[in-house]
């Protein structure tokens, strides 16, 4: 799950109609908003309304809150492996009533996660995340012009066009994986609603992929996601490669950089979603892209590090190697004092600036006073700079 940084590994079991109770089996038009490039609709939860993730790649989850609330009936534990390798026992618990648009779905099995009652986690504002259970043998529609979605086991109430479809299959973890071209290279790669991405190497690959050429290709050094674990990790490297031509379901995408490459498998997320109307066929995998007229901006542009926030402490999230920011010694883990003469925690704002980017990174240039590694305290003026 991107920004959320979450990648399980089981499938729980769809839930259950109550006995005699008319199935709808539709949501119907949902309203859906982006958030950080994440895709958040509004469900039912025990006849109150809260806000959940909607990610392909995930699977039902609620918050410590709703717990707390609800009291909901303890199952048994799963332990769970995240994007960092770091292992955490999840509870897993029985919802009775769950609501999306007028789909109503009973006795659903859900993991407990404490995640969002933790920074950056917790400024999104959700419960929870609707996952692959809920999923099987239906097709989800995401029109992002209008910010509608709709699940439904009733093919006849969309619009679909074969010649906007491509082969879509379940990968091995559970994902849908879709056929598509890249650089004219036919692959299969997984679609992940959870991730912003519109698409993303394996880290091994785009080092591979840069060691082939001199040119079209970003290195990043630093700190990229906390996992589910919510340790922090290690610094690693990411990169960025510059792709001529992805192709998904007859619809070309040209001459844009590929989104920071993950330590597990390459995955197209809801970046997609700015390009046309997606639709996932689960009754006949098929995936569908019915392009928008006009595709968004593709332009790359950096001050060459980006920040976050740390126990509480503002530091340098990661460096791109190469740029005057790295030129100016500006090193992943060094605290920020200042930005453009005025405090950091002012400036940051907190989960608005998370979520929205910072004010600072909207501007052409950038004064960072920082502190070193060693505790000397420096500043450097910077320049945006396009890729």
């Amino acid at each position: 799950m991107n920004n959320l940084g979450v990648i399980f590994f089981l499938v729980l079991t769809l839930p259950r109609a109550i006995a005699g109770q008319k199935i709808i089996n539709d949501t119907g038009e949902i309203p859906f908003e982006m958030v950080k490039n994440t895709i958040v609709i509004e469900v039912n939860i025990q006849g109150e309304q809260r806000k959940f993730v909607v990610d392909t790649g995930g699977v039902l989850i609620v918050s410590q809150e709703l717990q707390n609330t609800y009291n909901f009936e303890i199952i048994n534990k799963t332990r769970v492996s995240d994007i960092n390798k770091k292992e955490i026992a999840f509870k897993t618990v029985l919802v009775p009533d769950i609501t999306i648009g007028n789909w109503k779905f009973d006795n659903s099995k859900a993991l407990v996660e404490y995640l969002p009652d933790t920074y950056p986690n917790n400024c999104y504002g959700t419960d929870g995340i609707i996952g692959r259970d809920f999923f099987k043998d239906v097709l989800m529609q995401f029109d992002f012009k209008r910010k509608v979605m709709r699940l439904t086991k009733n093919p006849g109430v969309l619009v679909l066009d074969p010649s906007q479809r491509t082969r879509m299959d379940l990968s091995d973890r559970g994902l849908p994986e879709i056929e598509l071209f890249i650089d004219g290279k036919k692959q299969r790669i997984e679609f992940d609603s959870g991730s912003g991405d519109l698409f993303s190497y394996k880290t091994k690959t785009a080092k591979k992929l840069k060691s082939k050429t001199k040119d079209n290709k970003l290195k990043f050094e630093g700190i990229f996601s906390f996992g589910v674990s919510s340790k922090e990790p290690s610094s690693s490297e990411r990169y960025m490669i510059k792709v001529k031509e992805l192709e998904i379901a007859g619809t070309k995408i040209v001459d844009f950089y590929s989104n920071l490459s993950k330590p597990s498998a390459p995955r197209i997320g809801a970046g997609i979603l700015y390009y046309g109307v997606v639709t996932l066929d689960y009754q006949n995998n098929w995936f569908y892209l019915d392009p928008y007229e006009t595709e968004p901006d593709k332009t790359f542009e950096s001050f060459g590090f980006d920040i976050a926030k740390i126990n509480d402490v503002y530091v340098i999230k990661w460096v791109l190697l190469g740029s005057a920011a790295d030129s100016a010694g500006l090193k992943f883990g060094h605290k920020i004092l200042k930005i453009n003469g005025e405090d950091v925690a002012q400036i940051t704002d907190g989960c608005s600036g998370y979520l929205n980017g910072y004010g600072f990174d909207r501007q052409g240039k950038v004064v960072v006073d920082y502190v070193t590694a060693t505790g000397q305290i420096r500043s450097t003026k910077l320049m945006k700079e396009e890729y």
